[in-house]
């Protein structure tokens, strides 16, 4: 009687991990999915902005993409002149809604909490008929790192 109790408790632990181990597979085939979509999605958002060429600063803008933690915000320039803002809009909402979905999940898997932070907005420069976002942090940051290693290059 005993041998019968272990033997279909062996049985019903083997299905529940062989149904736990075709559920995680299929986890992880739609998630390899939509990280495919998010790249296409990203695609089509690179295509619609082009080179955001414009006749003035006027003509710039910028859009948030992606990050569910706001501090890992991106920022990209378009311009009104080139690129159809209605569609772009669309786009990024589509990419952003799919990334919030995806990072949702990762951050489930890892039990991952997005710390409080906001993203560093770039400033819009308007040069050479083209608009480009500039991160004047970051520049400034390059600027000291190339000053430090002319400096410590003379010291040679």
């Amino acid at each position: 009687m005993r041998r019968i109790g272990y033997a279909s408790t062996l049985a019903v632990l083997t299905i529940l991990a062989l149904n736990y181990l075709n559920v995680e597979r299929y986890e992880l085939h739609a998630s390899h999915f939509n990280s495919e979509s998010l790249k296409e999605l990203r695609r089509l958002i690179d295509n619609e902005i082009g080179v955001p060429y414009a006749n003035d600063l006027s003509q710039c803008r910028l859009i948030g993409i992606g990050g569910l933690c706001p501090y890992r915000q991106k920022f990209l320039a378009y311009s009104t002149a080139k690129t159809s803002d209605s569609k772009l809009r669309q786009l990024v909402g589509e990419y952003n809604e799919l990334e919030k979905q995806l990072e949702k999940q990762r951050n489930l898997e890892l039990r991952h909490v997005c710390p409080q932070g906001t993203a560093r907005k770039p400033k819009l420069e308007f040069t050479d008929g083209v608009c480009i976002a500039v991160d004047e942090l970051k520049q400034k940051w390059e600027e000291w790192r190339r000053n430090k290693v002319n400096k410590s290059n003379l010291n040679r």
